[in-house]
């Protein structure tokens, strides 16, 4: 396992060889760097990884390359020959909606009633 040129597994078996040699560790220390070397080789092992060559969804990897799409020629927007139409608001409306709120179920404050929304 490789970074930057660098050969991670022969460095820890470097330091597990320099480890068993040295006499004048105590045992906490020397378990405490086993546990560090561990992790590096654990964090080492994934920094290769990615959606190609591994379970990662392509959504979660975040070095991913992403398919550049071309600019189409097309317009935006409504297809052509559409004729638009717009609902206009009336002074009289058809029908009116009164809902009424409980106020037993709102957050504590003051509260007054403002009018209507016309939709």
């Amino acid at each position: 396992m490789n970074l930057n040129s660098i050969n991670i597994t022969e460095i820890v078996e470097q330091t597990k060889t320099q480890l068993q040699e040295d006499k004048t560790l105590s045992p906490a220390l020397k378990m405490s760097i086993e546990l560090i070397l561990v992790v590096v080789v654990m964090l080492a092992s994934k920094l290769g990884l990615n959606s190609q060559n591994s379970s990662i969804p392509p959504s979660k990897d975040i070095n991913r390359t992403k398919p550049t799409r071309e600019k189409s020629e097309k317009s935006a927007g409504r297809q052509k020959g559409r004729v638009g139409k717009t609902l206009t608001q009336t002074e009289t409306p058809d029908e009116v909606q009164v809902i009424l709120v409980d106020r037993d179920f709102l957050p504590k404050g003051h509260y007054r009633e403002v009018g209507f929304q016309k939709r």
